[in-house]
């Protein structure tokens, strides 16, 4: 039985033999953990690849760990967490310059369209990156992956009072973007925007 806080220990002390074993035994776990987050598989990857060459680069100035497993999750939320935030900041400048070309959708056949029902997902979806990584990560983990709040508090170390007023924020914020969505999509189909 392979000895987690050995492998760690031997990581500290250098020995690429157990960065390998530490990366074997936790790849498909932090990659499934990650996606989870993410919804991107790249970035998932991007991000594993990133956690585990700053582990090596900075070996010598790891600390004793009782978890390495538990270890390695919470670093990569936090990295993954980090690119969503930039990319956030990246696609609200450049939203109102792309939206109408993501949001066409008939909204006479609105009730009976395929079309338009794929649309409003999409809008959905446009809607879900505007809102905050921690808000997102809990839209996705609640609804997404169907867990409670009680584990959604234990994923994110979060209590659960404030994973639930974090969930209703991010619905509220829901609602409200997809009616300036709605509202955008009516003043370009009338040409008055």
């Amino acid at each position: 039985m392979i000895n987690e806080r050995e492998l760690w220990s031997g990581l500290q002390d250098g020995d690429e033999k157990s960065l390998t074993a530490i990366y074997e035994l936790y790849y498909q776990h932090l990659f499934n953990f990650g996606f989870r987050i993410s919804l991107e598989r790249e970035l998932t990857k991007d991000c594993i690849h990133e956690m585990f060459t700053k582990l090596w680069k900075n070996k010598e100035n790891l600390s004793e760990v009782l978890y390495p497993k538990a270890y390695l999750m919470k670093y990569l939320n936090r990295l993954i967490l980090a690119q969503i935030k930039s990319k956030i900041k990246e696609q609200k400048k450049n939203f109102l310059y792309n939206h109408h070309a993501d949001l066409i959708f008939d909204y006479e056949n609105s009730l009976l369209s395929e079309e338009a029902l794929n649309a409003q997902k999409k809008s959905l979806s446009q809607a879900l990156t505007l809102l905050s990584p921690r808000q997102q990560q809990i839209i996705q983990l609640r609804f997404y992956e169907g867990f409670d709040y009680k584990e959604i508090a234990k994923i994110t170390a979060l209590k659960p009072k404030t994973v639930y007023n974090l969930s209703h924020e991010a619905i509220k914020s829901l609602r409200e973007i997809m009616i300036s969505l709605a509202i955008l999509h009516f003043l370009e189909s009338t040409h008055l925007f």
